[in-house]
């Protein structure tokens, strides 16, 4: 299962890293309408789904740093 994570949303594209920390871009078309920047998507049987649990622990990490930052 691969997965990827989406850096921005710019001209029709969704810039994505990948775990290796490369690069690829994806077709707006190709992916899930309410896709945003930080969420995490996996490729499911040729289709590209939101996986909202890794997306919501992602940020919730990072909220905790954030704040840590800031104690």
């Amino acid at each position: 299962m691969k997965r990827l994570i989406v850096d921005r949303l710019e001209n029709n594209y969704a810039v994505c890293e990948t775990k290796a920390n490369t690069v690829i871009h994806i077709p707006m078309t190709e992916i899930p309408n309410n896709t945003k920047e930080g969420d995490v998507l996996m490729l499911m049987e040729g289709k590209y789904v939101i996986d909202t649990i890794d997306t919501n622990t992602r940020k919730e990490r990072i909220r905790d740093k954030i704040n840590r930052l800031f104690e």
